[in-house]
């Protein structure tokens, strides 16, 4: 009997130790032709100055990339001016805010001058989270005026 019992409880353990195979199915992007890169909206001008750079903030939208599946995607939104770019946020959803003294910053880590009227572009690297390498679109440019920075 006790003969049987170990029998029965090896074959449990066995049958246990199969059923726990997985099989993992791995999401299948689209073929990068048919990607489609999200489109940043314009904005309005941006006027900072003391008055409004700590408690003002400006908000970039945009409609959303396509790979082919129901992923995951993150957005990183850049700023640059003439060869100079800097990332100025990151978002999984469709928009970014950026506090009106931090786009102050930004903007004079790019090369801006401080109280300049200034024009800089902004875009949006999209890419599936954490396959950069097997799909990343870039949106459209957008231009920016930085009156008064």
């Amino acid at each position: 009997m006790r003969l049987c019992n170990k029998i029965f409880a090896v074959g449990l353990m066995v049958m246990g130790m199969m059923s726990c195979a997985k099989d993992v199915n791995k999401t299948q992007l689209s073929d990068s032709s048919q990607y489609e890169a999200p489109v940043l909206e314009s904005i309005s001008d941006v006027i900072i100055d003391s008055n409004n750079n700590k408690v003002e903030a400006v908000t970039f939208n945009w409609s959303p990339a396509y790979f082919g599946a129901p992923v995951q995607i993150e957005y990183d939104l850049y700023m640059a001016s003439g060869e100079n770019t800097i990332l100025i946020g990151t978002s999984y959803e469709n928009s970014v805010t950026v506090q009106k003294t931090d786009l102050n910053s930004f903007a004079t880590s790019i090369g801006i001058e401080k109280n300049s009227t200034a024009n800089v572009s902004a875009y949006l690297v999209a890419y599936v989270y954490e396959l950069i390498e097997e799909g990343t679109v870039q949106s459209n440019t957008i231009i920016v005026q930085y009156p008064d920075i």
